[in-house]
């Protein structure tokens, strides 16, 4: 019986969903085996029973709640039901053509660890969309078309990118605003408004995680060549975590 790692779809981006929705499937084992796994939202996942919420979706998820509900409250700007739910529709159609049995008790338990682990990376982007705001970064409605323009390029006719938007119950607005977004999320990830020395990492932290990841991805290379990639993931992280210790974040789920 097929089953799939749940931190491998948690890092696919959304151009990757929208080339999956159009050629049917056939590249999923690409996507699932991808040695890039080194994404921000994969590692800024909750640790085990770290929010209380983890069992407080029943054994629907949140497939049939009302979108309109909030989910979640940050510095008090609410997240949607629909956000979360727009985020595992496109997963599960993932799921379904990488064959996997949703009645399986084990993808059972993924799928419902996914959903947590979604609500919590939906908190973690208005955070960083909030704080964004806050440091004044724009993007250009030339940056957001020229993305726009690379997404279409990987399609052979404007009709076929049209249907892989409909497939995953997208409009175009919201990608332009999800683009928008991710662009400005990408500027404040440089911590170019930071100090220098704001965020330290050790060689040892550096190589400490390096041992974690090369575990499950014995391809991602040498540590001395990634490892100034690694260490500004982890000052990521570490200026993530100082962002929700000084926010006020409230679970309603």
């Amino acid at each position: 019986m097929k089953r799939v790692d749940k931190k491998a779809f948690l890092a696919i981006p959304l151009s990757t969903m929208l080339v999956l929705a159009a050629c049917g499937g056939e590249n999923t084992n690409d996507a699932e085996n991808d040695p890039n796994n080194m994404n921000e939202t994969t590692e800024n996942a909750p640790e085990e029973g770290e929010n209380n919420n983890e069992t407080a979706m029943d054994e629907e998820g949140a497939v049939d709640a009302d979108p309109d509900e909030p989910i979640a409250i940050v510095n008090g700007e609410e997240i949607p039901m629909e956000e979360l739910q727009m985020q595992m529709s496109q997963y599960e159609m993932l799921f379904a053509q990488q064959g996997m049995d949703p009645e399986d008790e084990e993808n059972a338990a993924m799928i419902q660890e996914l959903q947590q682990d979604i609500l919590d990376l939906l908190v973690n982007q208005e955070l960083l969309n909030q704080e964004a705001d806050a440091q004044n970064i724009e993007v250009s409605d030339e940056e957001v078309e020229e993305e726009l323009d690379q997404m279409r390029e990987q399609f052979e006719e404007e009709e076929e990118f049209e249907q892989a938007l409909e497939m995953q119950n997208y409009t175009l607005e919201q990608l332009e605003d999800d683009i928008r977004q991710m662009k400005r999320v990408q500027e404040l990830q440089t911590m170019a408004h930071l100090d220098e020395d704001q965020y330290t990492v050790s060689e040892d932290e550096a190589r400490e995680y390096y041992e974690e990841i090369v575990m499950s991805n014995p391809e991602i290379g040498e540590f001395e060549d990634i490892q100034e990639d690694i260490e500004n993931e982890l000052k990521l992280d570490l200026y993530l975590d100082d962002l929700r210790e000084q926010a006020e974040i409230e679970i309603l789920i």
